[in-house]
């Protein structure tokens, strides 16, 4: 990997201290960024803990006046910690921020050569030490296993061995299980009017619309009232009604309007939905479609909406 470490400005120190050749640890570039210097280390697998090791070698060592020999590079550990921890952080989003609060990652470890049981077994005991829990679950893929922690980030940083045989470092996605079944619906109801909040919706033939062609749609759902109209709940035989008895088309138009709900709720950004919705629905209230009218079916759906609204659409069928 090349990490870039940001260096105080006054900063007195040989950067080529932090090169060793028989490590393969290599000092590509230093560069003044205006607030100190800037230095892009390039460090082969496994030798991030060698890097550190080295700059303890060094702070072991007096000098003639007794001091500590090089203790500037006291500094230099965080710093590297710091960018090595970003190098692996491979998720869009930047890096966490260094809070006390522990969350979990994703920890893609490096298998090399080693037996997938012993890369684990000897990686939970090195981060228990660092008060790093460690689930027991884990999956495999060629070259990589990866596994659960929940630490903080500093947590992470404070050992190099343990970055080295990291590959790949990702955030845990939230699952919908919190607000499913551990929220009262009240507490629901209160997570609904926070996302209500942040919620912009696209304007009624302003955007482009999706149609959606299922068991009809609840618009009355505080999610989806804004981005349907009444007069787009529609129904292939009018006697039929728009409304949706069973769910699965609502629930299809959460999706089509909001995504993965669990994200959505664990953030806090504003959100633009940028299309509208309008549903057909293409069961009856009893009964089922008899299959040889399957296709009629369909083509009355699409029919209903491109003769009553000429607008930008795309059909998506149950």
């Amino acid at each position: 990997m090349t990490i870039a470490i940001q260096f105080a400005a006054g900063t007195d120190l040989d950067f080529k201290s932090l090169e060793w050749r028989r490590d393969g640890v290599e000092v590509l570039s230093v560069v003044d960024s205006g607030i100190g210097p800037v230095v892009a280390l390039h460090v082969p697998e496994g030798k991030l803990s060698a890097l550190e090791g080295r700059v303890r070698d060094y702070l072991d060592k007096d000098t003639a006046t007794g001091k500590p020999k090089n203790a500037r590079l006291v500094n230099a550990i965080d710093a590297i910690r710091h960018a090595a921890f970003e190098e692996l952080w491979t998720e869009d989003t930047g890096a966490p921020a260094l809070t006390e609060e522990p969350r979990w990652f994703q920890l893609w470890l490096r298998i090399g050569d080693g037996v997938v049981r012993e890369v684990v077994e000897t990686f939970t005991v090195a981060a228990q030490q660092l008060q790093i829990t460690v689930e027991p679950g884990y999956l495999t893929f060629p070259g990589r296993i990866v596994i659960a922690a929940q630490c903080t980030r500093r947590a992470l940083e404070q050992a190099m061995s343990l970055l080295d045989v990291i590959a790949e470092i990702r955030a845990v996605q939230p699952n919908a299980e919190f607000f499913l079944s551990n929220l009262t619906p009240r507490e629901q109801a209160d997570w609904i009017q926070d996302l209500l909040g942040r919620c912009t919706y696209s304007a009624p033939d302003v955007g482009p619309y999706v149609t959606l062609l299922d068991t009809g749609v609840n618009r009355a759902h505080l999610l989806l009232r804004d981005a349907i109209a009444e007069e787009d709940v529609m129904a292939v035989l009018p006697e039929w009604g728009g409304a949706d008895p069973e769910g699965h088309g609502t629930e299809m138009a959460g999706i089509i309007c909001h995504g993965d709900l669990a994200g959505v709720f664990a953030g806090s950004d504003d959100l633009v939905v940028p299309h509208r919705l309008e549903s057909v629905k293409i069961f009856p209230p009893r009964g089922a479609n008899p299959p040889h009218l399957y296709g009629w079916v369909i083509a009355q759906a699409v029919n209903t909406v491109e003769c009553g609204f000429q607008r930008s659409r795309t059909v998506i069928s149950a």
